[in-house]
C-alpha cells in the first residue's frame, strides 16, 4: 500500500506512548512517509499544528492507533464516511480490537507498506435519540466481547452480521440476550420516570434521557476497516485473551 498519510491517535495515559510515539514517527518520515498528529500526539512531542481529532480522518490515507480497544472505538467513528484502514497498536490490555503487540510495531507497519495484510469490515450502528428522557446494551458482534459479555451476552464473530440486546441486570430470569438479524431497526423506549437515564455510545458519549425518549439503533451504512494480517484469526484472539485453555 503507497500511503500518503498516515494519522497517528494516542492514549496518553500508557506509559510507553511517548516513546513509542517518538519512534515511529521518526521511521515514517525516514521513508518519507507524511505524519499527522492529533493535538494531544502534537504536544506529547512538542510540535505545533496537531489536527483535531475531529478533522483527522478526513486528511489520513490510514489510521494508527496506539491505545487500546477504547481509542480503535474513538477512531472507527472518526473515520465515519470515508471508512479508510485502521491498524492498532496494543498498549493496555485485553486489545480484542488492536491487531498489533508492540513488539511487533514495525514488521507490522513494513508489512502493510508491503501490501501483506486483509481488512476486516466490521458493522456499525447508527443510532438515534429522540428526546421528548438496570439498562440494556445494544451492539455489534464486535462489540460482543465487550460490555455486553460481562452482562451474560453471547460472543458473535464479527462476519456475523447481526445486532445483540443484552439486558443489564436483569430483574426477570425470562428477559435474556438475544441476537436479531443485522438489517433490523430497534427502538427503545425509556417508561420509567427515575433519573439520571443516559444513552451512552462506546462508553465515550453520553445523552441524557426522560421518561418516553426513544432511541432508535441500526446497522450504518458504513463500516469499520480494521487492518488484520492473514495469520490472525478471531478465535485464536479469543483463545489468547479469554485464556481458553489455561490450567
Amino acid at each position: 500500500m503507497k500511503s500518503k498519510s498516515i494519522g497517528i491517535l494516542t492514549k496518553p495515559k500508557f506509559p510507553e506512548v511517548k516513546t513509542t510515539l517518538q519512534g515511529v514517527v521518526a521511521w515514517l518520515r525516514a521513508r518519507s512517509i507524511d505524519v499527522l498528529l492529533d493535538t494531544t500526539s502534537a504536544t506529547l512531542l512538542g510540535e505545533q499544528g496537531g489536527i483535531q481529532k475531529t478533522q483527522l480522518a478526513g486528511k489520513a490515507d490510514v489510521l494508527l492507533v496506539l491505545g487500546g480497544d477504547g481509542t480503535m472505538l474513538n477512531a472507527a467513528r472518526l473515520a465515519g464516511e470515508r471508512s479508510i484502514p485502521i491498524l492498532g497498536v496494543n498498549m493496555g490490555g485485553l486489545g480484542f480490537l488492536t491487531e498489533v503487540r508492540l513488539e511487533n510495531l514495525y514488521p507490522s507497519l513494513d508489512r502493510v507498506f508491503a501490501n501483506d495484510f486483509i481488512l476486516d469490515e466490521r458493522l456499525m450502528l447508527k443510532t438515534h435519540v429522540h428526546l421528548r428522557g438496570d439498562g440494556l446494551i445494544v451492539g455489534t458482534p464486535t462489540g460482543s466481547t465487550a460490555y455486553s459479555l460481562s452482562a451474560g451476552g453471547p460472543i458473535i464473530n464479527p462476519a456475523v452480521q447481526s445486532l445483540i440486546l443484552t439486558p443489564i441486570c436483569p430483574h426477570t430470569l425470562t428477559h435474556r440476550p438475544l441476537i436479531v438479524p443485522g438489517n433490523v431497526a430497534i427502538e427503545v423506549t425509556l417508561t420509567s420516570r427515575d433519573d439520571g437515564a443516559m444513552a451512552t455510545l462506546d462508553g465515550q458519549v453520553g445523552i441524557a434521557m426522560t421518561q418516553g425518549d426513544t432511541a432508535v439503533i441500526q446497522a450504518s451504512d458504513h463500516r469499520t476497516r480494521l487492518i488484520r494480517f492473514p495469520e490472525s484469526h478471531y478465535y485464536d484472539v479469543l483463545r489468547e485473551k479469554l485464556k481458553w485453555g489455561d490450567g
